[in-house]
C-alpha cells in the first residue's frame, strides 16, 4: 500500500463503493470472519448472442436477444486475508484477468488518495509548499504482485516491453568477494534489489530468465512495463499458481447476488464458499504463511 492509506482503509473505501458502477464494472466487497470477500463484475456491450442447435447430423442457427435492461455479465470473485494481504482469485477465459482487477483496485486506490489528499486541504489556502507537504502523507500507489509459478513467470517476462526491476531473496548467503561479508556470516537469508535502465531491454529479459532457469533464490519479485505503458508486477514464490478447477458450466449454475443484499450475496454464493474450502486446505500456507 502506498502512505496515508491502510489495506483496512482501503478495504473500508470499498465496501462504501459496493454496487456502485465504474464504467462496465461493479466491486462488491464484505469484511467477514477471517477473509474479505469480493466478487468483480464486468458488463459486456453484447445484447444478443448466436445460439445453435444439432439435430440427427443438422443444425440450425439463430439469434437470441437478451430482455430489456439486462446485460451479459462477467463475475470473478476473490478472497483476501487481511492480515497477510494475500488472496485468491476466481477466473475463466475472456473474463477479468487477474491484472486487469488489480489496475482496476490501483484505480480505484488513486482515487481514494485524490479524495483524502482534498479532505485534509479542506478550507485552507494553501501554497505549492503546503500541498506538496498533504500530498505527500499520502505518496506512492497501491503496490501488488501476481504470485506465478517460474514456468508461468517466464512467459510473462516475454510479453514485457520491459523489466524495471528486480527483488530477490536468496537461499544462499555466499557471495564471495562481498563488502558486507562480516555481517552476511551470521544471516540465513539476503534480499537484494536491482533496478534496471531502459537500455538494453530484451537483454534484461534474457538474463532474468537465466536467472530463473538457475533459481537460486527464495523469492523473486519482478516489476515490468507491459508494451501498452502498464505496469505490471508478479513474484515467484515456491510453487504458487492455480489451487483448483471447475467446469464452466457447473460454476455458473451456482452464480446468484442480489444487490440489495450483497452481505448474505456473497456470503453464501457456492463460488465464495468452494474458493474458502480451498483456502482452507492447498491454498492455506500461500495465504497465511502457516502450515495447517
Amino acid at each position: 500500500m502506498g502512505d496515508g492509506i491502510s489495506l483496512n482503509n482501503f478495504a473500508d473505501y470499498l465496501i462504501e463503493a459496493s454496487g456502485v458502477f465504474f464504467g462496465d464494472q461493479v466491486i462488491a466487497l464484505v469484511k467477514k470472519e477471517d477473509y474479505w470477500k469480493g466478487v468483480l463484475l464486468t458488463v459486456k456491450d453484447a445484447k444478443a448472442f448466436c445460439k445453435i442447435k444439432r439435430d440427427k447430423g443438422h443444425f440450425t442457427v439463430t439469434a437470441q436477444e437478451l430482455e430489456a435492461g439486462s446485460s451479459i455479465a462477467d463475475f470473478n470473485f476473490f478472497i483476501v486475508n487481511p492480515n497477510t494481504g494475500r488472496g485468491l482469485y476466481q477466473y475463466y477465459h475472456q473474463s477479468s484477468h487477474l491484472n486487469d482487477f488489480c489496475l482496476f483496485l490501483k484505480r480505484r486506490y488513486d482515487a481514494l488518495k485524490k479524495q483524502k489528499i482534498l479532505e485534509e486541504i479542506g478550507d485552507q489556502i494553501l501554497d505549492d509548499k503546503g500541498r506538496k507537504i498533504i500530498q505527500k502523507q499520502f505518496k506512492n500507489s497501491l503496490r501488488y504482485a501476481i504470485i506465478e509459478r517460474p514456468a508461468t513467470l517466464d512467459q510473462k517476462i516475454d510479453e514485457l516491453a520491459r523489466i524495471k526491476n528486480i527483488e530477490l531473496e536468496f537461499v544462499s548467503v555466499e557471495f564471495g568477494n562481498d563488502p558486507l561479508a562480516p555481517v552476511t556470516k551470521f544471516a540465513n537469508r539476503r534480499s537484494e534489489r536491482v533496478v534496471f535502465s531502459k537500455n538494453n531491454a530484451d537483454l534484461v529479459k534474457v538474463a532474468v530468465k537465466k536467472l530463473l532457469a538457475a533459481n537460486p533464490y527464495k523469492r523473486l519479485r519482478i516489476e515490468g512495463v507491459d508494451p501498452e505503458g502498464n505496469d505490471k508486477a508478479f513474484n515467484a514464490m515456491l510453487d504458487y499458481d492455480v489451487f483448483a478447477e471447475y467446469e464452466y458450466n457447473d460454476l455458473i449454475k451456482t452464480v446468484t447476488l442480489d444487490s440489495t443484499n450483497l452481505v448474505a450475496s456473497l456470503q453464501q454464493c457456492p463460488v465464495i464458499l468452494n474458493i474458502l474450502a480451498v483456502a482452507d486446505t492447498t491454498a492455506r500456507l500461500m495465504l497465511t504463511g502457516k502450515a495447517k
